[in-house]
């Protein structure tokens, strides 16, 4: 009789852990990683990219390319700003400022109490505070120095010297503000009407893009499928624990089961020898 009743417990305990395992509500459909891995094609990657599918490489080269657009910058840069050095401007000023001589007929601008005033005569001599023009003094001070250069050949020097270097200063200036309107314009148009396709601060053909970005994919995949596969061994080999426990110390699983299975079986268990030892009596 107690054997019997034994073997009642232990079918009864196989039977609930069997209709643990076998849920009938519990969800078994698997995600469909098959039909995940066929949607990842090259010709996929491609409309995502916004690539036109099949594709189509450039015939030109980048370096091609690259040496068109320099070109094109520099003959637009040119036609605005010619290419000219310090000496040219020096020269430019020379022509603009003519040295006079002695006796030459001058006409010279000069300030009068506020107003502008000219005269007209022959050039006799120049002081530290006048300029003599036909008898003429005037104050240096009233004449404007662009003016007054004309009359002396050291303070032309220099005048031409300080002017020409902030010409042409300005002149550079201005020539690489152009320079880097043009290059920002040009920075991408003639690669995408070529056909390339900006990857990572390259440009690059199309079919290279989509290949690399296909390779990657399906490599960030397999490691995620990789990844699951051992979560799910490592799942499985806790089911053949005597006892697993969580993080915080409490019991998760007996004999790979939930312990409140388990704690209901034991009771019975022992409900089923008590009243087996009573009727034996």
């Amino acid at each position: 009789m107690l054997n019997n009743l034994f073997f009642l417990l232990i079918a009864t305990f196989i039977l609930n852990v069997n209709a643990q395992e076998a849920d009938p509500f519990a969800d078994t459909t698997e995600a469909p990683a098959a039909a995940v891995e066929t949607e990842i094609t090259e010709e996929s990657i491609a409309k995502s990219l916004n690539i036109a599918w099949p594709i189509t490489d450039p015939e030109k080269s980048v370096e091609q390319i690259n040496k068109e657009t320099e070109e094109l910058i520099a003959s637009k840069l040119n036609e605005q700003y010619p290419p000219k050095t310090l000496e040219d401007f020096k020269a430019e000023l020379e022509k603009l400022y003519p040295i006079h001589k002695v006796e030459d007929t001058v006409s010279v601008e000069y300030n009068f109490r506020g107003s502008t005033k000219t005269i007209k005569g022959q050039y006799k001599k120049l002081s530290t505070k006048s300029l003599d023009i036909s008898g003429v003094r005037i104050p240096v001070i009233d004449i404007k120095e662009s003016r007054l250069i004309s009359f002396d050949m050291e303070l032309r020097k220099k005048y031409i010297h300080r002017v020409a270097n902030k010409k042409f200063y300005d002149f550079n200036s201005e020539r690489d503000i152009l320079s880097e309107k043009l290059f920002k314009m040009y920075k991408t148009s003639p690669y995408k009407k070529a056909g390339y396709v900006s990857n990572n601060g390259k440009w690059e053909k199309p079919s290279v893009v989509v290949k690399s970005t296909y390779d990657s994919k399906m490599k960030a995949l397999a490691k995620k499928k990789a990844k699951e596969e051992a979560k799910k061994k490592k799942e499985e080999a806790k089911k053949f624990k005597l006892l697993s426990k969580s993080e915080d110390g409490e019991v998760e699983k007996i004999f790979g089961q939930d312990p409140m299975h388990v704690y209901i079986g034991a009771g019975i268990l022992v409900v089923l020898l008590f009243g087996a030892a009573v009727m034996k009596k």
